[in-house]
C-alpha cells in the first residue's frame, strides 16, 4: 500500500522522488491567470475554469497529487513542520525490504528568523495516516518566507549623513564641470596626494589622514601605497630596483602593482562591467583608485583572543555612501569624493599584524584582484541601488557579500574565498545564510555560505524555470524563473531596486524556501552515488554544482575581456574534491599551487544517529542547516520524528545505499568502573574513515580502604576506551592516523558538550585492565585489607587502575607547582604529581630502603602486584599520563623505557587556545559548536598490535561522535 502524505505546501515545490510514478508538480509561484482548466492550463487565462479541477487538490484534470514515499536507493522525501513536530514515513512502500537494513540523510532547514533546538526519535511507521512527511497532524501550511531580521543600529555619523540625503541637504555628488587631470607615466613614484581611512572596525566615524603615493597607472584605475608601507622601486622593471625600501619589502615593488593595473584594465573592469552593470563615476575621471594601506592590518591588532575577529585581517573596504557623496564638514567629514577601494598591505613577515601574515606572491597574484574584484561588485551595487533609484540603503549584508565572491570567482580569483567555504560546510547549522540588516562596511566575517549560494544560482540560472514547473498544467508552464542566463540573473540582481530576499525570489520566481532546498539538497549530497556509480539523487531534479574549470587566458597582450592575471586558476568550486589555490597567472607556464592554501571539502559536515543514545540538534535561525545521517534503525517498517522547540523548519530524507556494514560502533557501557573495551571496525587502508559514538557518562564511585581500617568514596570518572586492531597490518608497517572527537548537542536548547573533552592513543599494553577476578584481597591470603574491584580498592590501586579524566593535568603547571597539586578533579584525592613534565613523580614508585623503615621481606600482603615496590610506596598517578608512564615501568621495568609525554594527547587539549584544530587541504578536524574544543589527533602506529582510543572529559559529561581515518600521502 503506497501511503499517501496529503502534502500540499511542499507539493508545491515541484520536487520529484524516487517513486516510480511520480511527477513534477505545481509551482511555488502561480503565474496570473494559469488556474488551470480542464486541461490543466485554463483556456480563457483567467483560471476560472480550473478551479475545481486544476489546483493543489489534486483534480482529475490538473496536476497529479504526488505520494512521497521510499522505494529506492536515492529517493528524496520532503518534509515540513507542523507546529514544531514533524512525522517522515521511512518504511519501504515497496515491502520488500526492513529498515533495519537501510540509511538515510536528514537535511533539516531553519527558515525562521529564530535559531531554536530539536530532537530526533525513531517510532514505528504510521498505520493508514496523511502526515508521512507533513507533520504529525495533517497537511501544513503554506511555505511563508521568513521575516527579515531587524535592521542593525547605525553610528551617529551615519544617520547624520542618512538624515541629510533624506532631507535634500546631501545628495549623490554630481561630477564636476571638468574631471580631475589623469595621472600618467611619468607620475609614477612622484605624485602624491593624502586619504581619510578608516582605522576602526567598530567605529564607523573613526578615521584618519594616509599620505599616499602613486605607484601605477591604468585605463580604469590608479594605484596608490600608504607612505608608511615599505615598497622598491624598478624603472624599467628589469628586477634590479633603483630604490629599495629600507625596511625591507620582500619583492613588492611597482613591477607588481603595474600587473595589476594591467589584469584590472583587461579583466575586472570589462568583466565586472558585462555581468554586473556599469560602474559609478561620481568625479568624472573614469577610474577607480585604489589605496593599499597597513591600516586595515592593523584594525585586528589589537584585538583580545577572544574576538572573533583576532588573527583576521581587514581585506578591503568600500564605503560609497561617504566616498560617493560630497565632503561635509558636519555630516560627511570622510569623504575622498571619489570611487575608492581601500586594500590590506602585504604583510609578509607580520610586522603590523604578527597572526595575519600574507606573502607578497599571494598577494600580488591572487589576493589585491579579488579585492579590487569584490570592491568593483559594492560600487556598482551602490549605483544602481542608490544613486540611480535615490534609495537610502543599499543592498543588503548577506547578498553584497556573496555576490562579492562570486566577483572574485568570475574575474578568477575566487580562491581566496575556499577557506571560508571549508569552515561552513563543516557546521552548517550554526551559520545564517540571510542577514537583512544594513551592510556593515568593515567586517571580517566569513562569507562561504554565501559565496556558494550565489555561485550555485549562477550555475543554474536556466534551470529555475524548470524545478517551479508543472508538467501536468494547472499552475501554468512555467512556475519558476525566465530561464536566464547566469549573467543575466546576476545582472537583474544588481540593477534592481529591490534589495534582500525580495530581490532573488522575484527574479527567479522562486521562494527563499525551495532555492535553498535545492541548495543544500546538492551540498549534502555532493559526491554521493549509488552502488553502480551512478548520483545518489536524480540531478535534473536535484541540480548539483558543476565541477570546476581552470581560466585559460593570454599572459600577454590581453585583449579587453581576456581573465588576465588569472591564467591556470580554479574557477568554481568542487564541492566534493580538492580545490587549488593557484599563483603566477600573469606568468606563461609558471602557474603554481600554494599547496598551503589547498582545501579539501566533502559536501556538509553530518552526525550520526543510531538506537540508544538522545538525539538533539541546534539551527541557526535565517536558513542554518543541519545533517543527519539516519543509522541503526531498530523497526522493519519505521518513522523519524522531528520535535522542535520553534516551527519554521523544511528539510528532505534521502535514502542511502545500504551498507553492506555498519561503519560505526556504539560505545554503550553504563557503568563508569567498567574497564571493557570496545573495539573499532577494521580500520580500511584506503583511507575510508570508520566511526564511534559514545557519550561521556555522569561519574560513579568506589571505596578506597586503607590498612588502618578507614573506608573513603571516592569518584570515579567516566573514559571510554575504543579498541584499534592493527594485528592485521605486517609489523613492519607504518600506519599514520588522525582520530577526531567532535561534540554533539546535550538538549534541545543548543549546549553542546562535553566542553573540553581530550582523546590519546596508546598500545593496548599501556592502559590498565583491572578485572573483578584478579583485583580483590581474596587473591592474596592473609592481605590485611578487604577489597574487591571494582566496589573497593587499596589507594594505590584506586589511583593506578581507575582512568584518570584528567588528561595532562590542569593547565600544564609550571614546574615549581607541580609535584605539590595531588590529585585533580580528575584523578581522585591525592598524589604525588600532577602536569606532564613533573620531576617529582616516579611512575616506577620508590624501593624500600632501611630509612624508610619499610617492610624488608615483600609479599603480597605489603606488595600486592609483587613488583618490589611495597604498596605504601607505590606511585599515586593523578593524571592519565602518569598512569601509562605507570604501566610503562611495570612493562618494561625501572630505567628500561623513556617515560611518554604530551604527544599521546590530542593537539586541541595541549595547545594554548580555544581554537579547534583543523587541516583544509586534507580535509581533517573541524568544529562542531562555536564555543569549547573538539579534539582531534595524528600519530604514527605501527602493524601488528592493538591500540587503545582513550576519551576523557575531566568532569564533565556529553556526547560525540569518534572519527578514526588512515591518511595516505
Amino acid at each position: 500500500m503506497r501511503r499517501h502524505l496529503g502534502f500540499v505546501a511542499l507539493l508545491a515545490l515541484g520536487v520529484v522522488t524516487g517513486c516510480k510514478d511520480s511527477k513534477p508538480t505545481g509551482s511555488a509561484v502561480e503565474p496570473e491567470g494559469s488556474g488551470g482548466g480542464d486541461d490543466g492550463t485554463g483556456d480563457d487565462g483567467t483560471g476560472d475554469e480550473g478551479t475545481d479541477d486544476g489546483t493543489d487538490d489534486g483534480g482529475d484534470e490538473g496536476g497529479e497529487d504526488v505520494s512521497y514515499a521510499f522505494e529506492d536507493r536515492g529517493d528524496v522525501v520532503p518534509f515540513e513542520d507542523e507546529e514544531g513536530t514533524a512525522l517522515i514515513d521511512l518504511s519501504d512502500q515497496t515491502g520488500d525490504e526492513s529498515n533495519k537494513d537501510n540509511e538515510f540523510l536528514l537535511v533539516l532547514i531553519n527558515t525562521s528568523t529564530t535559531a531554536y533546538g530539536y530532537e530526533l526519535r525513531y517510532t514505528e511507521a504510521p498505520e493508514d495516516t496523511d502526515t508521512g512527511g507533513g507533520g504529525a497532524a495533517g497537511p501544513a501550511g503554506p511555505l511563508a518566507v521568513a521575516s527579515p531580521a531587524a535592521p542593525a543600529a547605525l553610528s551617529p555619523g551615519r544617520a547624520r549623513l542618512r538624515e541629510a540625503r533624506r532631507t535634500g541637504r546631501l545628495g549623490p555628488a554630481t561630477p564636476p564641470a571638468a574631471p580631475p587631470p589623469p595621472y600618467g607615466a611619468s607620475d609614477i613614484g612622484s605624485a602624491r596626494r593624502q586619504f581619510q581611512v578608516r582605522d576602526s572596525i567598530e567605529d564607523d566615524d573613526s578615521s584618519e589622514p594616509v599620505d599616499a603615493t602613486l605607484w601605477a597607472v591604468g585605463s580604469y584605475v590608479d594605484i596608490w601605497v600608504d607612505d608608511g608601507w615599505p615598497i622598491n622601486f624598478d624603472a624599467d622593471c628589469d628586477g634590479t630596483p633603483e630604490r629599495i625600501h629600507p625596511a625591507g619589502a620582500f619583492g613588492f615593488d611597482n613591477c607588481d602593482l603595474a600587473l595589476i593595473a594591467d589584469a584590472i584594465d583587461a579583466n575586472i573592469h570589462p568583466t565586472m562591467s558585462t555581468v554586473f552593470g556599469d560602474v559609478p563615476d561620481v568625479n568624472g575621471d573614469g577610474k577607480v583608485t585604489v589605496v593599499i594601506t597597513p591600516n586595515l592590518n592593523q584594525m585586528t591588532t589589537f584585538l583580545d583572543e577572544e574576538d572573533d575577529s583576532y588573527g583576521e585581517v581587514v581585506r578591503s573596504y568600500v564605503d560609497p555612501e561617504v566616498d560617493l557623496n560630497d565632503f561635509d564638514a558636519s555630516d560627511n567629514p570622510n569623504s575622498n569624493e571619489q570611487e575608492i577601494i581601500f586594500v590590506f598591505a602585504p604583510d609578509e613577515s607580520g610586522a603590523v599584524n604578527p597572526a595575519a601574515r600574507t606573502s607578497v606572491d599571494s598577494y600580488t597574484e591572487v589576493e589585491l584582484l579579488a579585492e579590487v574584484a569584490r570592491g568593483y561588485q559594492r560600487l556598482i551595487s551602490y549605483k544602481y541601488h542608490v544613486i540611480d533609484t535615490g534609495n537610502e540603503d543599499g543592498e543588503t549584508t548577506w547578498v553584497q557579500e556573496g555576490l562579492s565572491a562570486l566577483a572574485a570567482d568570475l574575474t578568477g580569483f575566487g580562491s581566496v574565498y575556499y577557506d571560508d567555504v571549508w569552515d561552513y560546510l563543516d557546521a552548517p547549522h550554526i551559520t545564517p545564510l540571510v542577514d537583512e540588516s544594513d551592510l556593515e562596511v568593515i567586517n571580517t566575517d566569513q562569507w562561504g555560505a554565501q559565496y556558494l549560494f550565489f555561485r550555485w544560482l549562477y550555475e543554474h540560472a536556466d534551470d529555475l524555470a524548470t524545478l517551479g514547473q508543472d508538467s501536468e498544467g494547472g499552475a501554468g508552464d512555467t512556475g519558476g524563473g525566465s530561464g536566464l542566463t547566469g549573467e543575466q540573473l546576476v545582472a537583474q540582481l544588481v540593477q534592481s531596486s529591490d534589495v534582500g530576499t525580495d530581490n532573488i525570489t522575484n527574479i527567479t520566481g522562486l521562494s527563499m524556501e525551495e532555492l535553498v532546498l535545492y541548495w543544500q539538497v546538492s551540498m549534502a549530497t555532493a559526491g554521493r552515488e549509488k552502488s553502480d556509480g551512478s548520483a545518489l539523487v536524480s540531478e535534473d531534479e536535484w541540480p548539483p554544482y558543476d565541477a570546476a574549470t581552470t581560466v585559460t587566458a593570454p599572459t600577454s597582450s590581453p585583449s579587453a575581456g581576456d581573465l588576465y592575471g588569472a591564467n591556470g586558476y580554479q574557477q568554481g568550486i568542487n564541492l566534493a574534491g580538492v580545490n587549488t589555490f593557484m599563483e603566477g597567472g600573469f606568468t606563461d607556464g609558471g602557474t603554481a599551487e600554494n599547496v598551503e592554501r589547498r582545501v579539501t571539502t566533502s559536501g556538509l559536515d553530518l552526525s550520526t544517529m543510531v538506537t540508544g543514545f538522545n538525539y538533539f540538534g541546534y539551527v541557526a535561525a535565517n536558513y542554518g542547516t543541519q545533517v543527519t545521517r539516519l543509522s541503526d534503525i531498530p523497526y522493519d517498517e519505521g518513522a523519524l520524528l522531528v520535535d522542535a522547540l520553534g516551527s519554521g523548519y523544511i528539510g528532505v530524507v534521502v535514502r542511502l545505499e545500504d551498507p553492506a556494514s555498519p561503519d560505526y560502533i556504539v560505545e554503550n557501557i553504563f557503568s563508569s568502573t567498567d574497564a571493557t573495551d570496545v573495539s573499532l571496525q577494521a580500520l580500511p587502508a584506503d583511507g575510508t574513515p570508520i566511526r564511534a559514538l559514545g557519550a561521556i557518562q555522569d561519574k560513579g564511585a568506589s571505596f578506597i580502604r586503607t590498612a588502618d581500617g578507614e573506608e573513603e568514596l571516592a569518584p570515579v570518572y567516566d573514559t571510554d576506551r575504543f579498541l584499534l586492531d592493527l594485528t592485521d597490518r605486517a609489523a613492519s608497517e607504518t600506519v599514520k592516523i588522525s582520530v577526531h572527537l567532535e561534540r554533539r548537542y546535550v538538549d534541545r536548547s543548543g549546549t553542546v558538550g562535553p566542553s573540553d573533552p581530550w582523546l590519546s592513543v596508546v598500545p593496548k599494553n599501556l592502559v590498565p585492565h583491572p578485572t573483578v577476578s584478579t583485583i580483590n584481597s581474596s587473591s592474596c591470603s592473609g592481605h590485611p585489607i578487604t577489597f574487591a574491584y571494582p566496589s573497593s580498592v587499596t589507594e594505590h590501586l584506586y589511583y593506578q587502575l581507575f582512568l584518570s579524566s584528567d588528561a595532562v593535568g590542569t593547565d600544564f603547571q609550571s614546574e615549581e607547582e607541580e609535584g605539590d597539586s595531588g590529585a585533580t578533579d580528575g584523578g581522585g584525592t591525592g598524589g604525588e604529581g600532577g602536569g606532564e613534565a613533573s620531576t617529582d613523580f616516579d611512575p616506577c614508585g620508590t624501593l624500600p630502603d632501611d630509612d624508610t623503615g619499610a617492610a624488608t621481606t615483600l609479599d603480597c600482603t605489603n606488595d600486592f602486584d609483587l613488583d618490589g615496590v611495597p604498596d605504601a610506596l607505590e606511585a599515586l598517578p593523578s593524571t592519565f599520563l602518569q598512569q601509562v608512564q605507570v604501566m610503562q615501568c611495570n612493562a618494561y621495568g625501572r630505567g628500561g623505557f623513556v617515560p611518554v609525554g604530551s604527544e599521546i594527547i590530542d593537539t586541541d587539549h595541549i595547545d594554548e587556545d580555544e581554537d579547534s584544530y583543523f587541516d583544509r587541504a586534507a580535509n581533517l578536524g573541524g568544529l562542531f559548536g562555536e564555543d569549547g574544543e573538539e579534539a582531534y589527533l595524528e600519530t604514527e602506529l605501527t602493524g601488528g598490535a592493538e591500540y587503545l582510543i582513550v576519551v576523557g572529559a575531566g568532569d564533565d559529561t556529553g556526547p560525540y561522535e569518534l572519527t578514526v581515518t588512515q591518511l595516505n600521502d
